[in-house]
């Protein structure tokens, strides 16, 4: 139980960790914004995805994780539409969707994750 405690409160601080990120970048006017070589859609799809993946890892229970996902849905419209304030910046439904999708596969992820800690519990305990 320690060792799954301290990778909840791992996954939890990477998760508040990454929701200060992703605001900062998602306001950021256009000419502050770091320049990668990949297309933006994927950008978002990465970023919602490690989020969705702290956020499932580190709040258990599937209500916790509804709550996650939907909040995280939520979470990347409103910075899109945060971006209509933003120097140089447009909201983008093409980026929403692909926040949305990553936050999909990241909490499907995550679960998974917490499944398989969980079936490994009794491993763990009878050696």
């Amino acid at each position: 139980p320690a060792f799954q405690a301290f990778v909840a409160w791992l996954a939890r601080t990477a998760f508040v960790v990454g929701l200060v990120v992703v605001i900062v970048l998602s306001l950021m006017p256009a000419s502050g914004l770091p320049s990668t070589d990949i297309s933006d859609k994927i950008e978002h799809f990465a970023a919602y995805f490690a989020l969705a993946v702290a956020g499932a890892s580190g709040f258990h229970g599937r209500r916790a994780r509804l709550i996650i996902i939907f909040s995280l849905i939520a979470f990347g419209i409103l910075m899109e539409f945060g971006q209509m304030v933003s120097p140089g910046r447009d909201p983008s439904i093409g980026d929403a969707i692909a926040n949305a999708l990553g936050v999909l596969c990241g909490a499907t992820l995550g679960s998974l994750g917490v499944l398989v800690m969980d079936a490994l519990r009794p491993l763990v305990k009878a050696q």
